[in-house]
């Protein structure tokens, strides 16, 4: 090889009386192999420190990956459970913690709180009436029509197999009367156009001063 020539030479010079020559030589032969492992130094520093960046950024999209699906699971687990799997509204259990919440937050702050209540007539028999399928597509329509026309701080709720709530924060007797009146015009007219008879009892009761949830509610179950 190139080493084992200039090695050899070097050898040569030094049983040579060209000691000058051989010095200089020398010199060159320390000065390239200088460079030389200078230049696989910086490659392998390069290398490892390219290494490095990988593993980490393997590691970064790893743990994200496992963060996003560990928490897309979790909504998944909370959404079955507050959520109703029929109507795809909230639930009675999501329903009833929303109501001592708000309950809770209007003693705070003094503010009304009141509660549109929805019974649809004759559901459980609809199921033989229509079938198993139509029922399910009645419900996601009611559903639908509810989450689409409520406010965003408005909780709509299936409470039980035919009754339907929606939680109406910070509003009073006279003012939840506007939306009772447009989802009861606006439900007559959207269900109509999927079954071709539909009934319903929709009213509005608002929270009485210093009254206690729970038996708010129950005048609630009552409607």
């Amino acid at each position: 090889t190139d080493y084992d020539n200039l090695m050899k030479g070097w050898e040569d010079l030094k049983r040579s009386d060209a000691e000058k020559d051989a010095r200089q030589c020398w010199e060159k032969v320390k000065s390239i192999l200088f460079m030389i492992e200078r230049m696989v130094t910086l490659e392998q520093e390069r290398v490892k420190n390219l290494l490095y960046a990988t593993l980490a950024g393997s590691m970064i999209l790893l743990l994200l990956i496992v963060f996003f699906v560990r928490s897309y699971i979790r909504y998944q687990m909370l959404k079955q459970d507050i959520y109703d799997s029929e109507s795809h509204l909230f639930d009675q259990k999501y329903c009833l913690v929303s109501a001592e919440r708000i309950c809770a937050q209007s003693d705070r702050s003094g503010h009304s709180f009141s509660i549109l209540s929805l019974r649809i007539k004759g559901l459980e028999s609809c199921a033989t009436q229509y079938g198993k399928e139509e029922r399910i597509k009645l419900l996601e329509a009611i559903g639908g029509y509810l989450a689409a026309t409520t406010r965003l701080s408005d909780i709509a709720c299936r409470y039980d197999e035919d009754h339907f709530l929606i939680l109406l924060p910070e509003t009073d007797a006279q003012q939840c009367r506007i939306p009772e009146k447009r989802i009861e015009e606006g439900m007559k007219e959207h269900m109509l156009k999927i079954v071709s008879s539909f009934k319903m009892a929709i009213h509005t009761i608002t929270r009485l001063p210093e009254e206690e949830c729970a038996d708010f509610l129950k005048r609630v179950e009552k409607l």
